[in-house]
């Protein structure tokens, strides 16, 4: 996976190595954890990542990124300003080029970094990914594989608030779930209580089988119908004689109904003065 690494500018003297990820003035990074297009290590000298170049930058306004095939025209303020990394690749002092196309190339995968994009475009809106109940009544889940990878993509691009929003699991206060379970349907005698229902997207509904046992009265005839013994006449209570009634046991199933509704709180998603966000 090919990745871009700056070339720094020549420079006369050497500069001292600060270590730590931001750095007041000026900052010596090694980069060798990534496939890059340029050679493997170099070493940057930077300011923060949103302060503005004291000097007019070699780049246009409108930056053509290439990733890993797909294109992604991006703004060079908004780059420069919502990730680190790029702060430090559009630094005067650094030098990175773009290919014969005009076009800036990135190793990584387009799928993840059109929601790096997305964030740095509008990063006061943080991502929901959320899948809806599908058709047959499941309800929906996150999709926690998608939050992990564009997390890792958004902690080497170095944009922090993506990244602790991720890390930190705030999603989930996003969706909540309002539950109501109806009264057991006893299969085989009942089913008329579990009518087709048409819910909506947001809507979802489970059945939960519960084997259960119970206890039936057995007519001493073999009368259909005589299920309790009160039903039995003169005739059966003469064929019982003296014994007592009998039971025996039967094996049935009931059906608990669970509905559900999903209720998205949009606020959560949305970055707010004083919670360590903006």
């Amino acid at each position: 996976m090919a990745r871009p690494t700056p070339t720094p500018t020549p420079t006369p003297t050497p500069t001292p190595t600060i270590k730590g990820k931001k750095a007041a003035a000026s900052m010596t990074t090694t980069t060798n954890s990534r496939d890059t297009a340029a050679p493997a290590t170099t070493v940057i000298n930077y300011k923060s990542p949103n302060t503005p170049p004291s000097t007019p930058s070699p780049h246009p306004f409108i930056l053509t990124l290439n990733i890993s095939g797909r294109i992604f025209p991006m703004s060079r303020g908004t780059l420069h300003q919502e990730s680190g990394l790029f702060a430090r690749l559009l630094s005067p002092s650094v030098c990175w080029n773009p290919s014969a196309d005009g076009t800036y190339f990135i190793g990584v995968d387009p799928d993840i970094f059109s929601h790096i994009a997305r964030f740095m475009q509008q990063p006061k809106v943080f991502p929901l990914f959320y899948n809806p109940a599908k058709e047959g009544g499941a309800r929906g889940d996150f999709d926690y594989d998608l939050y992990h990878r564009v997390q890792v993509e958004a902690e080497y691009f170095e944009i922090e608030a993506l990244s602790t929003w991720i890390k930190e699991k705030r999603y989930l206060d996003a969706v909540k779930v309002e539950l109501r379970i109806l009264a057991p349907v006893v299969l085989g005698r009942d089913e008329g209580a579990l009518p087709t229902v048409t819910m909506g997207a947001d809507e979802f509904r489970e059945l939960h089988f519960v084997p259960r046992v119970k206890r039936v009265y057995r007519c001493p005839r073999g009368v259909e119908g005589h299920d309790r013994e009160d039903k039995c006449g003169v005739r059966c209570r003469a064929k019982q004689g003296r014994r007592g009634a009998e039971y025996e046991e039967e094996d049935y199933l009931e059906c608990v109904v669970v509905e559900g509704k999903v209720v998205v709180d949009a606020d959560v998603c949305r970055a707010k003065e004083g919670d360590g966000t903006v």
